[in-house]
């Protein structure tokens, strides 16, 4: 799911409406009338908050904490207020969202998930474990593609791969839209061939300790400037 289609089913939970009736009862301390809200909307539109919650803030995410807090309360969701506070995390949620904070978050989730990947296959390289090496930096590289094409919202032709990935961001520079250069992109292809390479062929898997070393330096400085 990308940033745009993660606002559209915020906004599209957010907006549903739920019904609410007066249940004929009143509040002692204020005398206002007391709201309940229809049990099978409510719980439609609690699941379907839940689902976006889930599928866009990761668990640590304060705002996520902040929504089980209040699930689990044990409230029921058809009482107003507690239903209420559920939609006032909701509507955090969705502003956060909006501004572009969860974003910045889960990218760096994801950067720092990348690094670690380089970082061991920077290790096994040194260790002369070449194959796993190209392998490990290989699956970085085209996790940060895959990352840049969701994020554009860009189609890939077949089974994602580094090609296809690219492939879609070369027609997408055509358009207009500059990710990153064709010069890097004669790179990409390189670095991709070699993974292939030591994933597909790693008994004949010629390449050497420096080469392996250059290739991983040289996605992390493409990840670095693409970012």
């Amino acid at each position: 799911m990308n940033e745009k289609e993660a606002l559209e089913f915020m906004r599209e939970v957010f907006d549903t409406q739920v019904e609410k009736y007066a249940s004929g009862g009143t509040y002692l301390e204020t005398g206002d009338p007391v709201h309940c809200y229809e049990r099978s909307s409510a719980t439609k539109w609690l699941v379907a908050a839940r689902t976006a919650m889930e599928s866009i803030f990761p668990p640590e995410h304060p705002v996520r904490k902040q929504w089980e807090r209040v699930a689990g309360n044990n409230g029921s969701v058809t009482d107003e207020h507690d239903f209420e506070k559920l939609r006032a995390v909701f509507e955090a949620a969705l502003e956060l969202l909006e501004q572009g904070r969860v974003t910045s978050l889960v990218d760096g989730v994801r950067e720092e998930a990348v690094s670690e990947l380089l970082d061991q296959a920077a290790h096994l390289g040194d260790k002369n474990y070449l194959v796993a090496a190209a392998v490990l930096a290989g699956g970085a590289l085209e996790s940060h593609l895959r990352h840049l094409c969701i994020k554009n919202a860009l189609q890939g032709s077949g089974n994602g791969s580094i090609s296809n990935y690219d492939a879609a961001i070369a027609v997408a520079r055509k358009a207009g839209t500059m990710l990153y250069s064709p010069t890097d992109s004669k790179l990409i292809l390189g670095w991709g061939g070699l993974r292939n390479d030591a994933a597909h062929q790693p008994t004949t898997f010629s390449t050497n300790q420096e080469e392996v070393r250059l290739m991983i330096e040289g996605i992390r400085q493409f990840i670095g400037r693409s970012s």
